[in-house]
């Protein structure tokens, strides 16, 4: 018997007198090994370590799993990336003596208060730790126990149960590091369940919603909390929620988890954000023609109207939607309209919105589309940034977010070429993301810069 490469070869040999006394024979031998493996064999080395994804199964006591645990650990499975080593375990320890810094619990629903205060301990010593569903809500023998216990773990004041009909999508709502990549309000369609949970938190960045439209501030579908040294990120559905035929969908919340596990282990994530210069989001200013009134409008009911558009104006900020203002001309004498234009205006300008008609939206989001975007990481604290616009037309001002998820201290551009351009940098000392303004794109073409940066916080990201 021999290892080689991690794997176990195992030598059949049938023995009879004689049998090895021909070169013939031994051939034949040869040809009946029979592999088993490959078997992973001690704790990972610090780059495996690094990727590794530890997923920890209590109900795995010997016994096969129950089916749709089973199917939810499948699913985690196959989102793992080939260099992703997997390492699953009943053990929480045992999966954080191998080395994995990254744990998900596929199905917590039988949570209790010891695994916790496990979970705990190993957020506080620097791990990160992905959630998906219900959270401590039953006991090992299947009885309600209420959601105590995921108010707890979550700190949220409030969480409920939904209907089947509002379980069938998640939204886009908050523009952070969880929805990078996802259009401004982006719905991801679902497998829907009745009884999945939805949260009371004020900037969830993932929301529960029906037909596109988000459910309001009590359905919160994701949250994201720093514990001890360590990161714990929960999200409403699990990779198993989505269809099976609906590949678009599954591309789109895999990113979602891709960019939960790079929150968690504080690594970098790169995305093409929506409008130019990086504005928060885009709006039009539109003149309606509509019937006149019944009744004038009275001074307070213009206040009113106003309060109208700046909440407008504040939910288009978060969910970095393009927005259209449809002033009432027929309602507003000619003075009234002429001095709620220039106001709306100049909110909008001091917002930093992009001011585009439809026509400019459409075609800018058109050729947007076709910018595609990856990273490298060349050191410790540098980074190789590609970009090619697959467009048949030039952009100008296309701007990216680096989401470094780590506090960053100062950043800077370099050239990767001489008398290369190179973008404009936009960040907030303190920040875990850098604004990129690139250089114009030309049409099928690709540029590359570094991007160098120091963080507040020299600690290691997991």
């Amino acid at each position: 018997m021999r290892r080689s490469g991690g794997a176990l070869y195992v030598l059949l040999v049938w023995s009879t007198s004689g049998l090895f006394a021909t070169a013939g024979c031994a051939l034949l031998l040869l040809m009946l090994a029979t592999v088993v493996g490959p078997f992973r064999f001690g704790t990972l080395d610090a780059a495996q370590a690094a990727r590794a994804i530890g997923i920890w199964l209590p109900q795995a006591t010997g016994r096969p799993l129950p089916r749709e645990i089973a199917r939810r650990a499948e699913a985690w499975r196959k989102l793992a990336r080939r260099d992703e080593p997997v390492i699953e375990s009943h053990s929480l320890a045992k999966l954080d003596a191998s080395g994995a810094r990254l744990v998900i619990l596929p199905d917590a629903r039988q949570l209790d208060r010891g695994q916790l205060y496990l979970l705990r301990r190993y957020l506080e010593e620097g791990g990160g730790v992905l959630l998906t569903g219900s959270l401590g809500v039953r006991s090992p023998e299947g009885e309600w126990r209420g959601y105590e216990l995921m108010q707890e773990i979550l700190d949220v004041p409030a969480i409920s149960p939904l209907e089947r009909e509002q379980a069938g999508a998640i939204s886009a709502f908050v523009r952070g590091p969880l929805s990078a990549g996802l259009t401004p309000s982006q719905a991801v369609l679902l497998r829907g369940e009745p009884g999945v949970p939805a949260i009371e938190v004020a900037h969830s960045e993932l929301r529960w919603s029906r037909r596109g439209a988000a459910l309001g501030a009590s359905a919160g579908a994701s949250r994201r909390l720093e514990i001890g040294r360590g990161r714990l990120v929960w999200i409403g559905p699990g990779p198993e929620a989505v269809f099976e035929a609906e590949q678009v969908q599954h591309r789109a919340l895999e990113e979602v988890f891709r960019n939960a596990i790079a929150w968690a282990r504080r690594r970098p994530t790169l995305e093409v954000l929506p409008w130019p210069r990086g504005a928060p989001f885009a709006a039009q200013i539109v003149r309606g023609d509509g019937p006149a009134p019944n009744t004038p409008l009275t001074p307070e009911s213009l206040r009113s109207f106003e309060r109208h558009l700046e909440s407008a104006m504040t939910m288009a900020a978060e969910s970095g939607e393009y927005l259209r203002f449809d002033i009432p001309a027929a309602e507003l004498e000619a003075r009234d309209i002429g001095v709620l234009v220039a106001r709306l205006h100049a909110q909008l300008v001091e917002q930093g919105a992009w001011l585009a008609t439809r026509e400019q939206e459409s075609a800018w989001s058109r050729g947007v589309s076709k910018v595609l975007v990856s990273m490298r990481r060349m050191g410790p604290r540098r980074l190789l940034v590609n970009v090619t616009s697959r467009g048949d037309r030039p952009l100008e001002k296309v701007a990216l977010r680096l989401w470094i998820n780590q506090s960053i201290l100062w950043a800077r551009p370099d050239q990767t070429t001489l008398m290369q351009d190179v973008p404009q940098l936009h960040y907030q000392n303190g920040a875990e993301s850098i604004g990129i303004v690139l250089p114009p794109l030309q049409p099928d073409a690709s540029l590359s810069f570094f991007i160098d940066f120091e963080l507040r916080d020299s600690g290691d990201s997991v």
